[in-house]
């Protein structure tokens, strides 16, 4: 089973039963000053921030422990996502950590839930904001954005509060792609579908509007 059918089957999954009122989700959003992307982002209801890395049967694991360091810096959950070949390496390398673990073939199977990451990392949560929403904050524009980050890092005392800011900024640069994508998608999710999470919005954008004039 390839990425991009384990992504529309966990993207169904998230939707149907394990973050059905999930306010995102995202696809290949870049993250650690865009060294890394995971695989589907999802920030639930509460506004939790949770990654999904998918490990399909054409990947291989040797980089999979340095990503999972990066996720526990950036989310509040990570799981790990894979179908036959990973099965028994999973159940047995995740089990005593924080990491949770879906196993997909046929039918879905949550192996493992996720535990809450015990401390998240100011300068992972920072590379969310881009310079427009720093500028908002009230930063100089005319600064570069690594200076304007740094700044940020510093004037924020509590983790929380800068990951609201991520949260926020994240929601306001995906949510019109996620809106668009629940609004075309049928009752399963389609390959052609995740083209609404991952291609250019604005093209998509138009191709709504002259179907919405037209149809």
């Amino acid at each position: 089973m390839d990425e991009k059918i384990l992504k529309t089957r966990l993207i169904d999954y998230i939707l149907g039963c394990k973050y059905p009122k999930c306010k995102l989700i995202g696809v290949e959003v870049p993250f650690v000053s865009m060294k890394r992307r995971v695989d589907v982002l999802v920030i639930t209801g509460t506004k939790e921030l949770v990654a999904f890395e998918i490990k399909s049967d054409l990947d291989s694991l040797r980089r999979l422990h340095d990503q999972i360091k990066d996720y526990k810096k950036t989310f509040d959950k990570l799981y790990i996502v894979t179908s036959a070949k990973y099965k028994d390496i999973c159940d047995k390398d995740l089990h005593n950590t924080s990491v949770g673990y879906i196993y997909i073939n046929g039918k879905i199977d949550e192996r493992k839930k996720a535990k809450p990451t015990k401390k998240l990392d100011k300068e992972c949560l920072a590379r969310f904001l881009l310079k427009t929403d720093l500028v908002d904050l009230g930063y100089n524009k005319c600064d570069t954005v690594e200076h304007i980050r740094n700044e940020l890092i510093k004037d924020v005392k509590n983790i929380e509060t800068l990951r609201k800011l991520a949260i926020d900024s994240l929601l306001q640069r995906y949510s019109k792609r996620f809106a668009l994508f629940k609004k075309h998608k049928e009752r399963k999710t389609l390959l052609s579908d995740l083209d609404y999470l991952t291609k250019d919005f604005d093209i998509l954008y138009l191709v709504d509007l002259w179907l919405n004039i037209w149809i």
